[in-house]
């Protein structure tokens, strides 16, 4: 949101090479298909929830359709939310690597519905051999609550096991975190299932699914099936229209940035504290999200903590006369403090007198004018 294998370049594995080789397909060579959904590795969005959705995704932008990842956004056109009308014969799930076909799964989605025609009775073909084989409960489109994964071929529900194709949206498995950012893209580098745990998969940069037959061939719908373009972006199953903002619970604070891409950015909703006092404690003091520090007693909100007095950023203060301080940084607590009187390097014919009273520092005494260095305001 897949899979021929003779690599124009040679196929990466995670520490092997492919079991076999498989041809590969151009990505220019499916006459007759239409692409119904297209998504690319490391760029942040549900593949299964906009499948599953009314929502489009960039169905006018040309670049969208490329079955390479140079254009950082997902494609969905209209037609694809027009099952009924446009009555698709087959489905392909494919996934790309360098504009390459890598994979594949054909299947016959004759009299079912958009989320029903995903299981090994109705495959037609596939690049992997015994893929017809995979046991009940195998297949599934929608993301898993157990692995995070979609569009998933694999009887697994841990980081061992077997595999055929899937999308990673965690990275909970050592091969789901070697690299990058989710979804990704994982498949069988051989003709058959892989071993997870063995270093057999592949990692695809596009995953595409597409349509074959029935009444919107090239991608047209018919007459009375022509409906609103729409692009908002996706976030766990909800659709947020450009600059909408929302919350990821007490995790994310999140908006989106770019309707036509889907593109949004979350940040994390609570603040982090580094350089704490050993005095301060993090506490969920005010019953909402997030902690803060409880530095004897005293609650710091975006202040810098220093001897039980908190201070804003860009506040300054006076620690007797041994420390003139600022606070750098209220959200980190990062202040900095400087010493009040300057270190004296004189002459030996000089000496330091006591500070006069109402004053912090030594003062020079030579038996000549001193003059003192640039800057110098007596303290």
């Amino acid at each position: 949101m897949f899979v021929c294998f003779v690599l124009r370049k040679r196929m990466k594995a995670h520490s092997s090479t492919p079991n076999s080789a498989v041809k590969v397909t151009p990505m220019t060579s499916f006459p007759g298909w239409t692409m119904l959904l297209k998504g690319v590795s490391g760029v942040p969005g549900d593949l299964a929830q906009l499948w599953s959705s009314n929502n489009t995704m960039n169905p006018s932008n040309p670049a969208a359709r490329t079955l390479t990842d140079d254009f950082k956004g997902y494609y969905k056109p209209d037609v694809a939310n027009a099952w009924d009308q446009c009555q698709f014969e087959q489905v392909k799930v494919s996934v790309f690597k360098d504009g390459l076909e890598v994979g594949n799964i054909v299947f016959d989605t004759r009299g079912v519905d958009k989320n029903s025609w995903f299981q090994p009775n109705r495959i037609v073909s596939s690049t992997w051999n015994d893929i017809k084989t995979a046991p009940p409960g195998t297949f599934t489109i929608a993301k898993s609550p157990l692995t995070g994964r979609e569009f998933s071929v694999s009887p697994t529900a841990g980081c061992d096991g077997q595999g055929w194709l899937f999308v990673s949206t965690t990275n909970s498995c050592s091969f789901e975190s070697s690299k990058g950012p989710a979804p990704r893209f994982f498949f069988s580098l051989g003709p058959s299932v892989a071993d997870l745990a063995k270093d057999k998969l592949g990692e695809a940069d596009v995953l595409a699914i597409f349509g074959k037959g029935g009444n919107c061939n090239g991608g047209v719908l018919p007459p009375t099936s022509q409906k609103t373009i729409l692009t908002a972006c996706t976030y766990k199953g909800q659709s947020y229209g450009q600059g909408a903002k929302w919350s990821d619970g007490c995790d994310l604070d999140c908006s989106c940035v770019n309707a036509s891409t889907g593109r949004y950015i979350c940040a994390e909703k609570c603040p982090t504290y580094q350089n704490l006092s050993p005095q301060c404690q993090l506490k969920n003091v005010s019953g909402g999200c997030c902690l803060e520090p409880v530095c004897g007693g005293l609650v710091l909100q975006n202040k810098c903590y220093y001897k039980g007095s908190s201070y804003s950023e860009g506040a300054q203060w006076s620690d007797g006369c041994d420390f003139d301080c600022v606070c750098l940084n209220a959200t980190t607590g990062d202040f900095k403090c400087k010493n009040i009187c300057p270190p004296w390097n004189l002459p030996p014919e000089c000496t330091l007198q006591d500070p006069a009273p109402g004053m912090c520092c030594q003062t020079p005494k030579c038996p000549y004018t001193w003059v003192p260095p640039p800057g110098y305001v007596p303290r």
